[in-house]
């Protein structure tokens, strides 16, 4: 019980003494209220180092740590410890089962943990190699990060610890467990900036996620103005989409149940302008995409084109009139050039 006294003793006061600002790896503006604003605090930290993949990561999402221990640096026993991670750990590319639970010994120490499962400790080989371990952050964790009042901090952190003949060391990385988000954006560009009735306009949409995660029920809509008529789709790859009937307007609707992040997709769309559209009139058409996972920049969630009515442009039916006018045309000159060898004759 003195040990652990002492122990405790020594981790109070290297806390207070020892942090570190809040380092290129964090935010300058937290996206959880009261967070702590440092990326790690420790005693003895000299004798190793902790990377972390990420700041952040979502509830049943992955986080991988580097760790490294010096040669230097006592070396039995050497744990590493994540709160709100589940059994499984993959280390070095293979899986092992860790210890779930925490406060055991010197391993999370400090702080009661949130989430289903509290954490898994894992031990690490005893050399002076850098081992890769990668933690599947529990599905069931609530969005929460390290809070300090004044000196007792709560919240998730990887944590590698040693301990030799009473030697006690410890390096601490706080993470932030926050609600998965993405960023989709749509683009649409047409075929042409100036039509008439009666011509087909051809939109080309593409879809992409830009974020870390995969979208959750991701819908491309494009609602076609009354004076635009749906003529035909080429669905994206991979989506399922319903449209008006041909020659009618309305909406556009396609939908893939997960957006991959870094996917990306492209729809092509053929419409007809609607007999009677005003000369000098503009057509304005707007796409956009959504999802259930939120989204960290709505910016590029809509794309629009214009275009602008022109009845001098040639339409279907006038091209077909000047095409058959110059066929008769044609036949009378030939006609007439038959007479007048006829009569020459």
């Amino acid at each position: 019980m003195a040990r652990r006294a002492c122990r405790f003793l020594i981790r109070a006061l290297a806390f207070m003494l020892c942090v570190v600002p809040l380092g290129a790896q964090g935010r300058s503006k937290p996206l959880l209220a009261n967070c702590d604003p440092r990326t790690d605090f420790g005693y003895g930290s000299g004798c190793g180092s902790v990377t972390l993949s990420a700041f952040s990561v979502a509830p049943g999402g992955t986080l991988t740590v580097q760790v490294y221990v010096g040669s230097g640096c006592p070396h039995a026993p050497r744990k590493i410890s994540v709160s709100n991670a589940l059994q499984t750990v993959i280390l070095d590319g293979t899986p092992v089962l860790g210890t779930m639970g925490g406060g055991v010994g010197y391993e999370f120490y400090w702080s009661p943990l949130p989430g289903a499962n509290g954490g898994v400790i894992v031990d690490l080989p005893l050399d002076a190699n850098v081992h890769t371990l990668v933690f599947t952050i529990d599905p069931a964790a609530t969005p929460s990060c390290i809070v300090v009042d004044p000196m007792w901090a709560t919240g998730p952190w990887v944590e590698l610890t040693g301990n030799s003949w009473g030697n006690l060391w410890w390096i601490d990385k706080p993470f932030r467990i926050e609600a998965a988000t993405t960023d989709l954006q749509v683009t649409k560009t047409q075929s042409a900036a100036t039509t008439a009735p009666g011509l087909l306009e051809t939109y080309t949409l593409g879809v992409a996620n830009l974020g870390a995660v995969a979208a959750t029920t991701a819908v491309l809509a494009d609602t076609l103005p009354a004076s635009m008529l749906f003529n035909s789709l080429t669905p994206p790859a991979g989506w399922a989409c319903t449209t008006p009937a041909v020659g009618s307007t309305g909406t556009i609707s396609c939908t893939i149940a997960s957006f991959a992040a870094g996917a990306s997709a492209t729809a092509t769309l053929v419409a007809k302008v609607a007999p009677g559209v005003t000369n000098g009139s503009t057509i304005s058409n707007t796409a956009g995409i959504s999802s259930q996972t939120g989204d960290t920049n709505s910016g590029n969630d809509t794309a629009t084109v214009t275009a602008t009515v022109n009845y001098s442009v040639p339409t279907v039916g006038n091209a077909g009139m000047a095409l058959s006018a110059l066929f008769l045309a044609g036949l009378a000159l030939r006609s007439l050039g038959r007479r007048r060898g006829q009569t020459a004759a």
